[in-house]
């Protein structure tokens, strides 16, 4: 997911910069710009890309939706007090846990 980002944003860059030094129209840019990139084959049983902020992100608005008590009582299941104590597998564990949170 984060790789597919990165590759419209390169392809948006590369755009701008043709339309900047060729005098390319609007609608060429753009037209560059939205070009679908393929899409890499993803296994199913793959859990969701994330990094520390995107953790940080969702437990911040699962917070705010009003599952704070859920959240500490889930950490402290883990024996960990803030989310920079939680080890690699951890996060990722509290990651697909935290986005899945409300869902019911």
């Amino acid at each position: 997911m984060l790789e597919q980002k990165i590759e419209a944003l390169t392809r948006a860059v590369e755009a701008l910069t043709l339309a900047m030094t060729t005098g390319a129209t609007e609608k060429t840019a753009a037209a560059k710009a939205n070009d679908p990139a393929p899409e890499p084959a993803v296994p199913q049983d793959t859990p969701p890309a994330f990094d520390e902020q995107a953790l940080k992100d969702a437990t911040l608005a699962k917070s705010r939706e009003g599952h704070r008590e859920a959240i500490r009582e889930k950490l402290d299941a883990m024996g960990v007090k803030k989310l920079q104590d939680l080890a690699q597998d951890q996060a990722a564990e509290f990651y697909r846990w935290v986005v899945a949170l409300g869902d019911d």
